[in-house]
């Protein structure tokens, strides 16, 4: 029997459904059944999770999905202190126990964008929107401004990011000061604007360097302390910089020499 034909029968019908949740390298799988079910080689265990209904049509781009499942389960419990530093989405899957050929709908997939916790911090409510809701949106990819349109690394840019890459043991954390053994090996800023690396998943923001402190925007989730950890040259996407820092003048994608003043608004005195 076919999906669509137990999906609209009145009482034939046995759904269940699956939760695929990935937050960097890591998954995490769960349904809303009772017991243990292995799809593959993925085995979803059993949790008390719900959602709100799925919209369709022209505005479901722009709906939000709400879902709610217990703190302690991940990725819920990731987001109880400190934002991961990856994006997390959701695949939520659905087929029918009396289907002998258990075929599998997708029935949404989207990002997670708020965590809030209820129930005495019992229950974690997640929303998410689809993944069709970027296109909702004009973003444009380059505008006309002085400083480079590229993002740092990649491929536009062109500049190896290993070249500029320093491994160095935390020896210290006040807060969201990182003492990074051999960060003072390049001058004061020289990291300022790139970010820090934990482990494969887990990235932040360095918005100060002094020596061999390293000041990122938000903590790690989990604790760098006597670990090694990878940080990155940052850029400041002016053209001394590109050429000075990196060698990389040929890549500039800004207008460096954007007047300054606005003669239709100044005039030209």
């Amino acid at each position: 029997m076919s999906y669509n034909i137990q999906e609209i029968s009145l009482a034939g019908g046995q759904p269940v459904e699956f939760y695929d949740f990935t937050l960097g390298s890591n998954s995490y799988n769960y349904t809303s059944a009772e017991d243990e079910i292995v799809v593959g080689a993925i085995t979803y265990t059993p949790v008390a999770i719900s959602r709100s209904s799925v919209s369709l049509g022209a505005e479901s781009a722009q709906e939000i999905l709400n879902v709610m499942m217990p703190s302690n389960a991940a990725p819920a419990d990731e987001y109880i202190s400190i934002v991961p530093g990856q994006v997390c989405t959701l695949s939520i899957k659905r087929y029918h126990r009396s289907d002998s050929g258990l075929e599998m709908i997708l029935i949404f997939k989207g990002i997670l964008r708020t965590v809030a916790y209820t129930d005495d911090g019992h229950s974690a409510a997640l929303s998410l929107v689809p993944l069709t809701n970027g296109f909702s949106r004009e973003v444009p990819r380059y505008t006309y401004q002085s400083l480079c349109n590229n993002i740092l690394y990649d491929t536009r840019c062109s500049v190896l990011q290993s070249s500029y890459q320093h491994t160095g043991q935390v020896t210290n954390i006040n807060e969201t000061v990182l003492t990074i053994t051999g960060a003072d090996g390049q001058p004061d800023g020289y990291y300022t604007a790139g970010f820090v690396q934990f482990g494969t998943t887990d990235f932040r923001l360095i918005i100060k360097h002094v020596g061999t402190e390293i000041t990122i925007l938000l903590p790690f989730n989990k604790t760098p302390l006597g670990s090694d950890v990878d940080v990155f040259a940052g850029c400041d996407h002016t053209m001394e910089t590109c050429v000075s820092k990196f060698n990389n003048g040929i890549n500039y994608f800004g207008c460096p020499f954007v007047p300054t003043r606005n003669i239709f608004q100044n005039g030209i005195k």
